[in-house]
């Protein structure tokens, strides 16, 4: 323990020398307490002034806006809160399986086992999907004519018949946009799929409809065949 002057009040005070350092050994601890409330109000300001229209705001503290998602949308937390989740479920002590119950140990999130996993993501994609179709209109918005396969309006309302259709033809970028901004490759869509829709759903110009897979399939075909020539 060192006796020092405390550069900003001029103070005598105790400087402690066999815990970990302070990042200002110069300051007492008052003067410390008070720098380090200033920067976190400070850092609350700027989030507030770099707020734009339609950026949520972070669920967990409710001040700073939400980090933006690297396909669509954004998460639910700024990039500070999630990042202090993140570290919390790393120092935590023994977790629950969300599935079966059973303990274990971190890194992983909330599930025990693969097959818990596999479980856990099943019953999310569900919980997504029942919402999207709840928001977008619970029935399929096809308007038929002599475009589909079916006259008059389609009235398919069976939630595991329907699908999103992209008026934008820009489904592919959110399923398969990886964090680093490359393209999964070979056909296949991300786990997330329906999580990343919902995130979409914040947006006002998402650009998503409802469909059957019948008329979504012949809406793509007629997409994709659009550059034909008809015949003479």
């Amino acid at each position: 323990m060192a006796a020092t002057v405390c550069t900003q009040c001029q103070a005598p005070f105790k400087l402690y020398t066999c815990g970990p350092r302070p990042q200002r050994p110069d300051l007492c601890g008052r003067c410390r307490h008070n720098v380090a409330a200033k920067s976190r109000y400070q850092a609350r300001q700027k989030c507030h002034a770099t707020m734009q229209d339609g950026v949520p705001l972070c669920t967990r503290c409710g001040r700073c806006p939400a980090k933006p998602h690297h396909a669509v949308g954004f998460y639910r937390m700024c990039g500070r809160c999630s990042g202090t989740m993140a570290l919390r479920r790393v120092r935590g002590k023994d977790l629950k399986c969300v599935i079966c119950g059973n303990t274990f140990q971190p890194p992983r999130a909330a599930t025990c086992s693969t097959a818990c996993a596999t479980i856990a993501q099943r019953m999310t994609r569900r919980r997504h999907k029942v919402v999207i179709v709840a928001a977008l209109g619970s029935v399929c918005g096809c308007s038929g004519g002599t475009d589909c396969w079916h006259a008059g309006a389609c009235e398919v309302r069976h939630i595991d018949a329907l699908t999103v259709d992209h008026t934008y033809r820009d489904g592919a970028h959110v399923r398969r946009r990886r964090r680093d901004g490359s393209m999964v490759m070979g056909g296949r869509d991300g786990s997330g799929q329906w999580s990343r829709y919902r995130r979409a759903l914040m947006l006002p110009n998402h650009g998503m409809q409802l469909r059957c897979f019948n008329c979504h399939q012949v809406s793509d075909n007629r997409h994709r065949r659009s550059h034909l020539k008809s015949a003479a």
